[in-house]
């Protein structure tokens, strides 16, 4: 049992540290998700961004949460860089 505790207390101390938490950036996860294909040293037949989240678009990182347009922009262009 202590075992358990000592590991929920440790990853509740990486989770409080988290720079982004409490936050879902939805477009950004895709932006970095386009360039990791296009910038790695793989040449794959696949190119596939699998994204989960806990909510809503609410962290752009630019001081505009919720901005469903950008969102939809960046969607839009991952889709027609292949």
């Amino acid at each position: 049992v202590q075992d358990a505790q000592d590991f929920s207390d440790l990853i509740e101390a990486t989770v409080a540290s988290r720079e982004f938490s409490d936050t879902t950036g939805i477009a950004a996860a895709i932006e970095f998700g386009v360039d990791s294909i296009q910038n790695n040293a793989f040449d794959g037949i696949r190119e596939v961004i699998d994204i989960s989240g806990d909510g809503e678009e609410n962290s752009l990182g630019n001081g505009n949460p919720g901005n469903v347009p950008l969102l939809q922009a960046a969607r839009d262009a991952a889709f027609s860089s292949g």
